[in-house]
C-alpha cells in the first residue's frame, strides 16, 4: 500500500497526530466493494453485528448514534438518576488489530472456506511505504492492522470489536467504529462510579486479550445532570494506574456536549465554523449570480447546521440564536438586502427553513423512516419503543407520547419527534415515498 499521512489535529511535529491513509488501486477498490457487499449481507441476515454499533453499516449514521446516546442520557436524567459516560480513546485501533485473532472471530461468526481464504490473502504479507511531499520511504511488511482508507478495512474492524459489547453486558454503550462510549445510570453517585469502574476493568481485560490499547490521557469521563443539581464530591474513575477526572465538555462524533446538555457550546462552535461561509459569500457576491451564492450557502453553512441536528436541535431558542443570526446574515448578503430587512421573509421567499424548522424537518423525516421500516430495527427499539411509547398506528397515524417527569424527558428526540408528527396534516404523513414526503414536509413547514 501507498501510505499518505493525513494530519488530524494538535502539534504537526508529532507523528501520532497523523492518520495513515492507504491509497489503493481502482481494481482493489472494485474487488473490495463486491466482497464488502456480500459480507455485509451475511452479517445482516444473521444479525451478527451488535445493534449498538452504528459505524459503517447500511442504514446507519453518526446522526442515529448521536440520537441514541443523547436520548438515553436525557431519559436517565429525567428519571432522577445520576448518569455518567466514559468516552474511550483506543490508541491506533485500526493499526493494531491482530490478524490471527481476527480470523478466529470470523470463523466463529461462520465466515469460512473461500471467503476466509480471500481475507487471509488480503491481509497476508501486505507491504507499505510512506509518501510525503513526493518522497517515499523504503518498503516494509505489515503483520497487523487493517488498511485505513480502504473499503474493507472498516468492516473488518467492527467485526473485530463486535464482542467487546459482550464483555460489558450490564452497561449501555454506543459505538461508531472505534469511537466507544459507555453509559451508566444509578440512584447514587457512589453506585455510578462503582458501576463504571467495574465496567472499565472488564473493558481493560478485553482490550488486553485482543491486543488493543486504551489511551487514558484522551479518555473522558462526564457526569450529565440538570443545572439545578449540584455535583457532590465523588471518587474519580480509574483505568489501571491512571485516574480519569470528571470533565464538563467533550466532543462526540463532531458534536460538542456539555454536562447539562444545553448545546450552547456546540451552537457557538457552529457559529464560528459557519463564519467562513459568510466570508466566502461576501467575496463571491460581487462576481457571481445568486444561484452560485446559494450553492455556497448550502455547502458552507447549511450542511454544518444540518449535521446531527435531530440530536442537538431541541434546545432553547437562546442557544439556537447564534446559528439563526448566521443564517439571517447569509440570506441578507445573498439577496443584497439591508440589515433591517426581515430575514424571516427572505428565507421563506427563497424556500430556506430557519434553524428551528430544520430541526422539525429532521425529526419528521426520522419518524417517516421509522413508520416505513427504513431505519435499523435495533435503533427503533432502543429509542422509540422503549417504555412502549409507540403503539399500533391508528387511522390518523399518530404515535403515543412517552412519559416524562421533567423538561429533559420532553427534550428527547423521541418526544419532540412524536409531538411534531402528531400535529402534522394527514396529507403529509401519508406520502408514499421518502422523496415525496420530504417535498411535502418542506412545503408544510414553509407555511407553518
Amino acid at each position: 500500500s501507498k501510505i499518505v499521512p493525513v494530519f488530524k489535529k494538535g502539534d504537526k511535529r508529532t507523528v501520532s497526530n497523523y492518520r495513515p491513509i492507504s491509497v489503493l488501486s481502482s481494481l482493489s477498490k472494485v474487488i473490495e466493494k463486491l466482497f464488502v457487499d456480500r459480507l455485509s449481507n451475511y452479517l445482516s441476515k444473521f444479525n451478527i453485528l451488535h445493534p449498538c454499533q452504528f459505524g459503517f453499516r447500511s442504514g446507519s449514521s453518526t446522526s442515529l448514534a448521536l440520537v441514541s446516546l443523547l436520548d438515553y442520557l436525557k431519559k436517565s436524567i429525567d428519571s432522577g438518576k445520576f448518569v455518567g459516560s466514559v468516552f474511550l480513546d483506543l490508541t491506533k485501533a485500526f493499526d493494531t488489530i491482530n490478524h490471527a485473532t481476527l480470523f478466529n472471530k470470523l470463523e466463529a461468526y461462520g465466515v469460512t472456506g473461500a471467503p476466509l481464504t480471500f481475507l487471509k490473502n488480503y491481509l497476508h504479507n501486505r507491504e507499505w511505504s510512506v509518501y510525503v511531499s513526493g518522497a517515499s520511504s523504503e518498503t516494509k511488511l505489515i503483520n497487523q492492522g487493517v488498511p485505513q482508507g480502504s473499503i474493507l478495512g472498516p468492516l473488518l474492524f467492527i467485526i473485530y470489536i463486535n464482542d467487546l459489547v459482550d464483555a460489558i453486558k450490564s452497561t449501555h454503550c454506543v459505538l461508531y467504529a472505534d469511537d466507544t462510549t459507555i453509559i451508566a445510570a444509578e440512584d447514587s453517585l457512589t453506585a455510578l462510579t462503582l458501576h463504571l469502574n467495574n465496567t472499565l476493568l472488564d473493558i481493560s481485560k478485553w482490550c488486553y486479550e485482543n491486543q488493543l490499547i486504551i489511551n487514558p490521557a484522551k479518555t473522558k469521563f462526564m457526569i450529565f445532570r440538570s443545572a439545578q443539581r449540584p455535583l457532590p464530591f465523588h471518587q474519580p474513575l480509574t483505568l489501571g494506574p491512571h485516574s480519569i477526572p470528571t470533565c464538563d465538555t467533550v466532543i462526540f462524533l463532531g458534536v460538542h456536549l456539555d454536562c447539562h446538555l444545553k448545546f450552547n457550546l456546540h451552537t457557538n462552535h457552529l457559529r464560528k465554523k459557519t463564519a467562513f461561509g459568510i466570508r466566502a459569500i461576501i467575496k463571491a457576491r460581487e462576481v457571481f449570480h445568486i444561484n452560485v451564492l446559494m450553492s455556497l450557502y448550502f455547502a458552507f453553512i447549511h450542511s454544518h447546521i444540518m449535521y446531527g441536528i435531530a440530536a442537538w436541535g431541541n434546545t432553547y431558542d437562546c442557544h439556537l440564536s447564534p446559528i439563526q443570526n448566521i443564517q439571517n446574515q447569509a440570506i441578507r448578503i445573498i439577496t443584497n438586502s439591508s440589515r433591517y430587512s426581515s430575514a424571516g421573509h427572505l428565507l421563506q421567499d427563497n424556500k430556506i427553513l430557519p434553524v428551528r424548522k430544520l430541526f422539525f424537518y429532521s425529526i419528521a423525516v426520522l419518524l417517516f423512516q421509522l413508520r416505513n421500516a427504513l431505519l435499523p430495527f435495533e435503533f427503533i427499539d432502543s429509542v422509540f419503543l422503549q417504555n412502549n411509547n409507540v403503539t399500533r398506528f391508528a387511522m390518523n397515524l399518530n404515535f403515543l407520547l412517552p412519559a416524562s417527569r421533567t423538561n429533559y424527558g420532553k427534550m428527547t428526540t423521541a418526544y419532540a419527534a412524536i409531538t411534531f408528527w402528531n400535529n402534522m396534516p394527514l396529507s403529509v404523513k401519508t406520502m408514499p415515498t421518502l422523496s415525496s414526503f420530504k417535498k411535502s414536509l418542506k412545503s408544510f413547514l414553509l407555511s407553518y
